[in-house]
């Protein structure tokens, strides 16, 4: 689980988080719960559920974790909450991949 306070810079709406900021928090810390596992992998999909808003006046803390895991193909999930309140729920798959040989021009 991590902890990570907004600023007024990274709102949509006025005291609001953006929408593709709270996406991307859900999907770094399903990253990270694959890097736990001693995985690497590349997103193939994600859905995202929105169900509060994210204020920029309060920590959120947000969590990833695997679901299941079948010939390299990891289907991961993760929620975002602030004062105990879930906000966004995050699903994905991910590809696995061997990173000692990703060469990022490919």
């Amino acid at each position: 689980m991590g902890r990570w306070h907004p600023e007024a810079k990274w709102a949509g709406y006025a005291g609001i988080l953006h929408g593709g900021l709270v996406a991307t928090l859900l999907d770094a810390a399903m990253v990270h719960a694959l890097f736990s596992l001693g995985c690497h992998g590349l997103t193939a999909d994600m859905k995202i559920r929105f169900l509060r808003q994210v204020r920029i006046d309060a920590p959120v803390e947000v969590e990833g974790w695997q679901e299941r895991a079948k010939a390299g193909l990891h289907r991961m999930e993760s929620s975002l909450r602030q004062d105990g309140y879930l906000c966004a729920q995050g699903s994905a798959s991910f590809m696995e991949y061997d990173a000692t040989h990703f060469d990022p021009r490919n």
